[in-house]
């Protein structure tokens, strides 16, 4: 088995890199005053599968957080920002990956927040937010999953 080259990686950022949930629940409490809803009851992309709120609080939630407009403060994963400027440090460039239409504010967010040179970090954008539409994830090897996306390529 030959080993991964770090410059071959590409990472997505929200719910691996950046902790979006918490900043949705934090948003739901804060605009919303939704309260008694905790993390781990988000088992799907398809919050309305899994949230008892209705679409429009959801959609609203979610347009502030992309916007990253709000008061709250995205904060990175646990070990993320270890792991990613260890993998830097290997003079490995950091790639990531998100579904969002525009990359400006997530990658102003990541050379923020990850103590590496701007330059370092690259940020690509592959699709656009929209409601409503489900799709099947593969895995790199072509494995269907049943996860339903919100994030088309």
């Amino acid at each position: 088995m030959s080993e991964i080259e770090p410059n071959s990686l590409a990472f997505d950022i929200d719910g691996v890199v950046a902790d979006t949930m918490s900043l949705f629940l934090e948003i739901a409490r804060d605009r919303f005053r939704i309260t008694g809803i905790e993390k781990e009851q988000i088992t799907t992309y398809m919050l309305e599968d899994c949230l008892d709120l209705p679409q429009a609080v959801i959609e609203a939630v979610i347009d502030e957080l992309l916007e990253m407009n709000h008061w709250a403060p995205l904060k990175p994963m646990p070990g993320a920002v270890k792991t990613l400027s260890m993998l830097n440090g290997l003079g490995a460039p950091l790639t990531f990956v998100t579904a969002r239409p525009d990359s400006a504010a997530i990658r102003e967010w990541l050379c923020e927040t990850i103590p590496v040179a701007p330059e370092n970090i690259r940020v690509v954008a592959t699709g656009s937010f929209q409601w409503g539409v489900r799709g099947e994830m593969r895995s790199s090897a072509g494995r269907r999953h049943p996860l339903a996306a919100r994030w088309l390529p």
